[in-house]
């Protein structure tokens, strides 16, 4: 009995340990990124912060911690709330939203290493376009 179950195991693959082969199963897994690709988030987070800040009609809730930005627009919650619903139906990057003392948020959250450069140049286009003008 002990055999048997001693094959089966060798037929799965072994356990991956520093000195062993990947298991066979393993094999099948996604392809490592590289560090420099995760480095890259709080870069973007960086950029987004200070591209919104410039423009009119939007506050920055504070620096980015880690690769999180969170943003409202000057004109108040349903504004806030319009952007936040342009970029959910852009589908351009996955954002939420949160209510920090009161005020609603939108959440921007730099976690995927796909997201590149044109990602935020479209999301900031974006904000842009929704964001409420003064006359």
């Amino acid at each position: 009995m002990a055999e048997d179950v001693s094959s089966s195991v060798k037929a799965m693959g072994t356990i991956s340990t520093p000195t062993s082969p990947r298991p066979a199963f393993a094999n099948n897994r996604r392809k490592e990124r590289p560090a420099y690709e995760l480095d890259r988030m709080p870069d973007l987070a960086e950029q987004a912060a200070e591209r919104l800040s410039s423009l009119e009609g939007t506050q920055l809730l504070g620096t980015p911690h880690l690769s999180i930005v969170a943003f409202r627009a000057s004109a108040g919650d349903e504004a806030t709330r319009a952007i936040s619903d342009t970029l959910i139906a852009s589908r351009a990057m996955h954002v939420s939203s949160t209510t920090i003392d009161g005020y609603v948020y939108v959440r921007l959250a730099f976690l995927n290493q796909r997201t590149t450069q044109a990602v935020l140049d479209t999301v900031v286009d974006i904000v842009r376009s929704a964001v409420p003008h003064t006359a």
